[in-house]
């Protein structure tokens, strides 16, 4: 049991001195007269520790309520005792306690109660007064409390505060009172923390009032915004309300404070150092500052680059971050999910996302990333094609056509896709080999039957959009063939006696194809004239000298016509040119005119149109 109470001791002790008593109470001692609260001094006349009851050889004459110190919570007055003074006229019973701990400059306002009180047989004091004075030899008085007695507030405790400026570490504070008209009493309880302190010199003030930060896991050195210098003997704390009675953040929070919500901010007070009481610079602070977070999305000076994938194969993302203090990551997704971008200073074809990072508390400024903070790589040319990616191929309309005659050639461009998008320095281009290796097609825009491949050509770095087409044309042209028209050029149509001249047959493709099998035409032999021809290839006299190909034909005749046949293939778009000679006969008479007619044998060279295969020419004897 002593072990038990021994333990009790200790702990009460450590609280009171915890909280400390830093004004000497009234209620030290018990019931006495003559005397004085511990601490106190008598400084005249005969004060007395009395209760509601009165004290040694005095009894009040009226009902005294309990002094409202025997209320308090912490170390209450459990006697119910209190200090009284009697007073005749102006010669009261005084008494005194020094108290120390002040600091020079501080505003301190004292609380404490009175009350006026009487015996049976005589008044009650009219004034109880509280005086603070330094405690030199020849004091001053600082602040003087006197507080008036009516018949409206006797018998009862009456809350007075003084309020006073510290202009030294040490006061006396001395407590007496007064009666206008004969005996009186006053009586005092002070509580063992009656300060209320205000430091001076105002609010706080800041570098700056607020900070606003792109991440939820921020903090912020909320002790680096203040002002410096801030009174001697003072501190800075932080509260989340403007009330001095809230919560302070602990020497450990304030430098790590979190944001807040919007419209809510940490409040800054001015505490006194090193005192065993609290004092403040305010009871409600307008040092506010605020910390919030708003989303941000990460800088970027643009947002998309192309490479071309031949001298330049990636890209540097590093490159396109705008200057900014916070750490950029790099995510090919716009929710930074899964791993970030290993190199960025080195991405290939794609798009990416950035996003603003903070490395001491692992959190980003925004979930998702706007098209803003979206950076896409791409290809300049198609040398970055994927040649095994479907997608690398040209899409055409269709795979095949059929040419309705008399149409004899297809327009292959015709199927490509409108609009179609190519780099600069980019053509299509068309194979009858699925590699591009050989068969290029010199006009897309007329083939005929066959099966051609489709590419995109880069002309600058050379390369394909694919090594392999799959993209074809299978086209059939049932009337593509050659296309065989006869021309004849003569110097003169009229003959006179004895006369010969020679003449040219040109025989011209005009389709655009080569022919298949021989050509053969023939000339009508006509009455009045003969007509001869070389075998062999010369000059004709017509138009000053045409060159013939005489030795490529062969010549045969019957009693009609003359029949004249290529020895080798008329290429496409070719002509060809054939020299006769023709004279009038001796015996015919003026007056004569006859035509010279030369027919293209139908079907001759594989031609399937003979619409324009004839030509005639009338000549005449003068």
């Amino acid at each position: 049991m002593k072990k038990v109470l021994r333990v009790l001791a200790i702990c009460i002790i450590g609280i009171h001195a915890a909280y400390g008593q830093v004004f000497p109470e009234t209620f030290t001692s018990s019931v006495c007269s003559n005397c004085a609260p511990s601490g106190y001094s008598i400084v005249s006349g005969e004060p007395a520790i009395s209760n509601i009851v009165g004290y040694p050889g005095v009894w009040w004459g009226f009902g005294v309520p309990d002094p409202p110190s025997k209320n308090e919570v912490l170390f209450p007055n459990t006697n119910g005792v209190f200090v009284s003074l009697k007073s005749i006229g102006n010669q009261s019973a005084k008494v005194s306690v020094v108290s120390g701990g002040f600091v020079p400059g501080f505003q301190y306002t004292l609380k404490y109660y009175v009350l006026s009180s009487k015996e049976q047989s005589t008044h009650y004091g009219t004034s109880a007064t509280l005086r603070v004075a330094t405690t030199d030899q020849f004091p001053a008085i600082i602040a003087t409390k006197v507080t008036t007695f009516d018949a409206s507030n006797i018998h009862q405790w009456l809350l007075q505060e003084l309020t006073f400026t510290a202009t030294n570490t040490q006061l006396e504070f001395t407590l007496y009172g007064a009666c206008n008209a004969g005996t009186g009493y006053v009586n005092f309880d002070i509580y063992s923390r009656p300060f209320a302190c205000k430091i001076p010199g105002g609010q706080v003030k800041f570098i700056r009032d607020s900070e606003v930060t792109p991440f939820s896991c921020a903090t912020e050195n909320l002790y680096e915004n203040v002002q410096l210098p801030i009174p001697t003997g003072t501190q800075v704390i932080w509260k989340t309300n403007p009330s001095v009675s809230w919560g302070t953040l602990t020497t450990q929070q304030a430098p790590q404070a979190s944001p807040l919500p919007s419209g809510q901010y940490y409040y800054a007070f001015l505490k006194g150092e090193n005192i065993s009481y609290e004092c403040y610079n305010t009871e409600v602070s307008s040092a506010a500052f605020s910390f919030n977070t708003a989303e941000t999305q990460a800088a970027l000076k643009s947002n998309t680059a192309a490479i071309n994938c031949v001298d330049q194969s990636s890209f540097n993302l590093k490159s396109q971050e705008a200057q900014s203090q916070y750490e950029v990551r790099w995510f090919n997704n716009d929710s930074h999910v899964g791993p970030m971008v290993a190199n960025p200073t080195q991405v290939p074809i794609g798009s990416y996302y950035a996003f603003y990072y903070n490395p001491t508390g692992n959190c980003y400024s925004t979930n998702k990333a706007l098209l803003t903070s979206a950076f896409s790589v791409t290809a300049a040319t198609i040398c970055c094609n994927n040649p095994n990616n479907p997608a690398s191929q040209i899409a055409l309309s269709g795979s095949s056509i059929n040419v309705a005659c008399p149409m004899q050639t297809a327009d292959l461009m015709s199927f490509l896709p409108q609009p179609l998008s190519l780099p600069p320095n980019t053509v299509v281009e068309w194979f009858t080999s699925p590699d591009h290796t050989t068969g290029k097609v010199d006009n897309p825009s007329a083939v005929t039957t066959g099966t051609y491949y489709v590419f995109a050509h880069d002309l600058t770095y050379g390369c394909y959009n694919t090594n392999l087409s799959t993209s074809f044309i299978n086209v059939t042209t049932p009337c593509a063939a050659a296309e065989l028209s006869p021309t004849l050029e003569i110097d003169g149509l009229n003959f006179n006696e004895g006369a010969e001249r020679d003449f040219i047959v040109n025989i011209f493709e005009t389709a655009g194809f080569g022919t298949n099998g021989n050509v053969s035409f023939r000339i009508g032999k006509i009455g009045a004239f003969d007509i001869t021809y070389p075998t062999s290839s010369g000059i004709s006299n017509v138009s000053g000298g045409v060159n013939n190909s005489n030795g490529n034909w062969s010549f045969s005749e019957n009693a009609d016509f003359i029949t004249v046949s290529s020895n080798m293939v008329l290429p496409a778009n070719s002509q060809s040119t054939i020299g006769f000679k023709i004279t009038r006969k001796a015996d015919k008479p003026a007056g004569v005119t006859q035509n010279l007619t030369t027919v293209i044998v139908t079907d001759s060279g594989g031609e399937k149109n003979s619409y324009n295969n004839v030509v005639v020419m009338a000549v005449s004897t003068n």
